[in-house]
């Protein structure tokens, strides 16, 4: 099989970077799946942005700051993992990401999450374990009956932020800590 230039390119910056990609295949006009996980990438590699089959983008375990908004080029994303990163903002542009279904932002340091994310009406699943949201925006409510599961998990919650997020989600399963509302 011939390797197009886009996925000759990703391999060589990975192997700069010290390591191979593992795709479901070398074509990048075939590629579903793509692990980037673990590489020390500060940025994504902008040959990635030409995958527009992907649907599965592991950028977990790396150092990334920042989203750059080319991840709305991957108009068939629908998991996107950005587990232990360092990322401080959820961009408002997200809510463009309308095929996500899993987006996993574990192990960052986010205090909030944008109103947008209310447009990630295919969204099942929103991991934001270890993180430093201990609420969702209003808007989210438009959620409530496609998100089956919210986890929020390590969370520096109160009983109060709790029973605001129920409020505002009551129908998916929460995932939590148990707090106590001692006085």
């Amino acid at each position: 099989m011939r390797l197009s230039t886009a996925a000759i390119l990703l391999a060589l910056f990975l192997a700069a970077a010290g390591g191979g990609v593992e795709a479901q295949t070398a074509n990048d006009t075939l590629t579903t799946h793509l692990d980037l996980s673990r590489r020390r990438l500060r940025a994504v590699p902008p040959e990635v942005y030409t995958m527009t089959n992907l649907r599965h983008l592991n950028l977990s375990h790396n150092r990334l700051d920042s989203l750059d908004e080319r991840l709305l080029l991957l108009t068939r994303l629908d998991t996107l993992l950005l587990g232990r990163n360092r990322l401080r903002h959820v961009p408002e542009w997200i809510g463009n990401m309308r095929s996500l279904r899993l987006l996993d932002m574990s192990r960052n340091p986010i205090l909030d999450l944008p109103p947008s994310m209310a447009n990630l009406t295919r969204l099942e699943r929103l991991v934001l374990w270890s993180t430093g949201v201990v609420s969702v925006p209003q808007e989210m409510g438009a959620l409530n009956y496609t998100l089956k599961e919210l986890d929020l998990r390590v969370c520096p919650m109160t009983y109060d932020d709790q029973k605001a997020v129920e409020e505002i989600l009551p129908t998916p399963r929460k995932r939590w800590d148990h707090v106590c509302n001692c006085k």
